[in-house]
This record gives C-alpha cells, sequence and structure tokens, in this order.
C-alpha cells in the first residue's frame, strides 16, 4: 500500500484515477480547487474513501516557499 497525492482528483479524469488507486488499496490524498470554470456543476464524482483538501496548490506552494502557516 502507498500513499499517493492527485492533484485536479475531483474532475472527471482524476477521480477515475482516484478510485483505481483506492481499488488498489493505496492511501489516497486529493487536492482540488474546485474551480467554477472547471467544476461547472458540485463535483458529485468524489471517493468516500479518499481523503480530499480542497485548496489551490499554487496558493500552497507559495504558502510553503514563503514559510507561512
Amino acid at each position: 500500500m502507498s500513499k499517493v497525492l492527485v492533484t485536479c482528483g475531483a474532475g472527471f479524469i482524476g477521480s477515475h484515477l482516484v478510485d483505481k488507486l483506492v481499488e488498489k488499496g493505496d492511501e489516497v490524498i486529493v487536492m482540488d480547487s474546485l474551480e467554477e470554470q472547471v467544476h461547472i456543476k458540485k463535483a458529485n464524482n468524489l471517493n468516500p474513501k479518499a481523503q480530499y483538501l480542497f485548496e489551490d496548490i499554487i496558493k500552497r506552494r507559495r504558502c510553503f516557499s514563503q514559510s507561512c502557516g
């Protein structure tokens, strides 16, 4: 079993990847910003066995590089 981070994992393609990884037995963490441009409707294809972080990875990266909490 591996721990896997999937970015953009709440979309159509990413959610299928998440499903396969969970099915394989991996611990899956998904990061997705749920931008309205991409997610016109509410994301309804989320795998309940995965952990989700709904935030922008670009903003998170800036935070890490500036050592903010």
